[in-house]
């Protein structure tokens, strides 16, 4: 809980510098976890919602300062040893972060980001 308090702390004054000129928020979770050897870290893509990224402070940020920007949602697996598997993941991933995203937009009731209708299609 410290290390998301410290980083939703350290994410709140970039987010207001860059809010207001958003246009279109590219949303994309991560982690970073450092190495064993503590030289260094590795950053990795993560499904929406299973990273690091404050979701609702990103979100609730844009829509004060930008309530007409709209959202794509960006996906970054590591690729799997098998193409197929790196494509199955790709499409899990970008079903789950969808569903993620609309469940965030729709909690806030403030945000008025296309595509957050109850009946739209991922």
């Amino acid at each position: 809980q410290t290390e998301d308090a410290d980083l939703q702390a350290r994410f709140t004054p970039i987010a207001a510098q860059l809010a207001p000129v958003c246009v279109n928020l590219h949303v994309k979770d991560f982690s970073i976890v450092r190495l064993p050897y503590l030289m260094g870290f590795t950053v990795s893509g993560r499904p929406l919602g299973q990273g690091m990224l404050p979701l609702a402070r990103v979100l609730s940020t844009v829509a004060t300062h930008r309530p007409t920007a709209t959202a794509v949602i960006e996906t970054w697996p590591p690729p799997e040893t098998d193409p197929h598997a790196t494509l199955a993941k790709e499409e899990s991933w970008a079903i789950e972060s969808i569903h993620v995203l609309r469940a965030a937009l729709q909690e806030s009731k403030t945000l008025p980001f296309p595509g957050t209708h109850p009946n739209a299609q991922p």
